[in-house]
């Protein structure tokens, strides 16, 4: 066969392949841009100990290529049927796995090499169940898989990742699936996972993400989630990175076991909705949990504190790190029919907490026979770290553990509970003083329930910058709805705690807590024979006055 040139509309245009015993021969010329096109096709079989190297094109389209020795790819080639590769390759090229028949896959169970100069477009399915490594781009548009080697004694394959691999349909995980701290995974498809997948590089879903039974995802690198992550009961996702839930497109649904040591943030940089953060399964949480968003439009309740996220559990929730909320955040305490009196707290916080929205413990009680929720009611809610804030808190019951601290604001402000709040002995509420201006510039509280002081809480007094009061000043520290029940027991040196019987108040508070700073009485200790309750009407003009004397 002879091709010559005429003319420059002539030109080669398409692939041109020659199969079996015919003889290419070409007498005119040929445009570089089409030199790539020059494909032979052949089968490509490699034997074991042998070395084959392509430094041109090739098109494997008669039979599977079977690789039982080494491959070294600098060009391009094309797998139209797939391959078996039992050796080691090193592409540093491309490799198109083009065929999109079912049976026409690649099978690793050797070694392949995806070099930094490599490129690797998966049109078919590519089995792992060797080692794989990638440097270079891997583009998948149909499964890749980390399978188990059976054939081997049951070892698993291994992935690891240093460069990029886009996933645009399927990974299916059930070997050691690693993406390296170089490594970028753009998943728009689906991973599932059955075994162990590390992210120690970025992985940003704008897809699905499933953990099943018995499967362990380990994020030490950066986790953009902008869709769904499903974490199974049975399974385990541990973050010691940075775990992002954004967009109000994003849903971290939790059934299995979540271990954050690192930094977990379900907000939205972009807008005002925040990601799902739903738990049925269980949380233990070391690191820090940001809830950092404002408006939601489309929030059920109150929409002007933000959009709700709950968190949901069924039993009680105990977290030992640091968070944050600036939205409305409800943890929700599942339980069955017929358990409603449960003592157990819905959470149970060891850590840092900062409350600059709502903060909300609900009871669920769960239909035995329908599984339907039926009732819905306030639960409690215990406190063994430190809580702070300008927000509200809303529960049953409140109790500080000891050696808590409970300080109002971001130094100082003002906290709303609304809630009987129970001081245990060794528990500390703050007071910060930098100026007369109640929840402004000194701590205040506000408690819509009884307040329940037990012996060996103590009121720590805390004068902030330069400010110095001067004797006789007031401070208002807490107004109560309900009872008062027990005094403070340990007091700061040159402070009077005086707890104030109100009449007939407008805001509904029939109790308040001051405490008057007077040097000359050196230690002061409050007991049951020294409190103070004032009448209605000097209450009432204290209330009043807005003087250096009197601070509200």
């Amino acid at each position: 066969m002879q091709y010559q040139r005429k003319k420059s509309e002539e030109q080669m245009s398409l692939p041109l392949k020659v199969s079996g015993k015919k003889i290419l021969m070409i007498t005119g010329l040929i445009a570089s841009i089409n030199l790539p096109l020059l494909a032979m096709a052949e089968t490509l079989n490699v034997a074991n100990g042998s070395t084959k190297t392509i430094s041109s094109p090739l098109t494997v389209d008669e039979a599977k290529a079977n690789i039982n020795g080494d491959l070294i790819n600098n060009s391009h080639l094309s797998l139209e049927l797939g391959a078996w590769l039992r050796g080691s390759i090193d592409n540093n090229g491309t490799i198109n796995n083009n065929h999109v028949g079912v049976s026409q896959s690649i099978a690793i169970y050797g070694i392949l090499n995806n070099n930094l100069s490599g490129i690797l477009n998966n049109k078919n399915t590519i089995t792992t169940l060797g080692t794989m490594t990638n440097r270079g781009t891997i583009n998948n548009d149909k499964y890749f898989k980390v399978d188990a080697h059976f054939l081997s004694g049951g070892s698993d394959g291994i992935f690891n990742n240093y460069g990029t691999l886009n996933n645009n349909y399927g990974v299916e995980n059930n070997g050691y699936f690693t993406n390296k701290s170089t490594g970028v995974i753009n998943n728009g498809g689906t991973i599932y996972n059955y075994e162990e997948l590390n992210n120690e590089g970025l992985l940003v879903n704008n897809q699905s993400v499933y953990n099943y039974n018995g499967s362990t995802i380990k994020n030490t690198g950066t986790l953009n989630n902008n869709n769904l992550v499903r974490n199974y009961d049975g399974g385990i996702i541990e973050n010691t990175g940075i775990f992002n839930n954004f967009e109000n497109t994003a849903s971290f649904i939790n059934e299995g076991r979540f271990v954050n040591s690192g930094v977990f943030n379900n907000f939205s940089p972009d807008s005002a909705n925040a990601g799902t953060f739903e738990n049925s399964g269980s949380i233990i949480n070391t690191g820090e949990m940001n809830i950092e968003y404002e408006g939601g439009e489309n929030s059920e309740v109150e929409t002007s504190y933000g959009a709700i996220t709950r968190v949901r559990s069924t039993g009680t929730a105990k977290y030992e790190g640091d968070f944050k909320g600036k939205g409305r955040l409800e943890f929700e305490r599942l339980i069955s029919e017929g358990n409603s009196s449960e003592p157990l707290p819905a959470v149970e916080y060891t850590g840092k907490m900062t409350v600059d929205g709502i903060l909300k413990a609900t009871k669920l009680t769960k239909s035995s026979t329908t599984g339907e929720i039926i009732r819905s009611e306030l639960d409690n809610i215990a406190f063994s770290g430190v809580i702070m804030g300008n927000g509200e808190i809303l529960a049953e019951k409140m109790s500080l553990r000891p050696n808590s601290r409970l300080n109002a604001g971001h130094s100082p402000g003002l906290l709303t509970i609304t809630a009987d709040l129970i001081l245990d002995a060794g528990s500390t509420v703050v007071m910060e003083l930098a100026g007369y201006d109640l929840g402004v510039t000194y701590d205040s509280y506000e408690i819509f329930g009884d307040l329940t002081i037990e012996y060996g809480a103590i009121l720590d007094i805390d004068i902030l910058d330069v400010f110095m009061p001067t004797n006789g000043d007031i401070f208002d520290l807490a107004y109560i709805t309900g009872d008062v029940f027990g005094v403070f027991s340990i007091v700061p040196d040159d402070w009077l705690v005086s707890y104030v019987d109100l009449q007939n108040d407008l805001r509904g508070f029939s109790h308040a807590i001051q405490v008057t700073y007077n040097r000359a009485i050196g230690t002061s200790v409050s007991e049951p024979g020294v409190i103070l309750f004032l009448g209605f009407g000097i209450f009432t003009m204290a209330l009043m006055r807005r003087s250096k004397k009197v601070v509200h």
